[in-house]
């Protein structure tokens, strides 16, 4: 995005200057500009548009679920015994919060599978 940013009406979102339309809520600027002074002393009550810090802009990302699967799969690969141990690993660094509910099933069987094998593996051992 460019500096020169400014913010929708509508939604609040930070968009480019030279927007027609507003990438999040879709609303015709150029038109909507015009009108809205008028629209919104006739029929809308107004509102104060949100200006949104940049420690906050993260909340608007998305979740990663290329990582989720990654966990999923390496969780998969570990439970039955392909790569029992590089596979739960994986699925432990892969997985997570951010990379949605993918990622927490892959992190949770992860660690299911490493402590199995871990355990398994000390069993064997002694």
């Amino acid at each position: 995005m460019n500096e020169k940013t400014n913010f929708c009406p509508f939604c609040g979102t930070k968009i480019e200057l030279d927007s027609h339309y507003c990438h999040i809520c879709g609303a015709n600027l150029i038109q909507d500009s015009i009108n809205t002074s008028t629209r919104q002393s006739e029929t809308l009550p107004k509102t104060e548009v949100k200006t949104v810090p940049a420690e906050e802009e993260h909340q608007f990302k998305k979740q990663d679920n290329g990582n989720g699967f990654v966990s999923i799969l390496f969780a998969f690969l570990s439970i039955i015994g392909i790569l029992p141990f590089l596979g739960a690993i994986v699925a432990i660094f892969t997985g997570g919060w951010k990379s949605g509910p993918l990622g927490i099933i892959g992190r949770s069987l992860g660690w299911f599978s490493f402590i199995f094998y871990t355990s398994f593996a000390f069993m064997v051992l002694v």
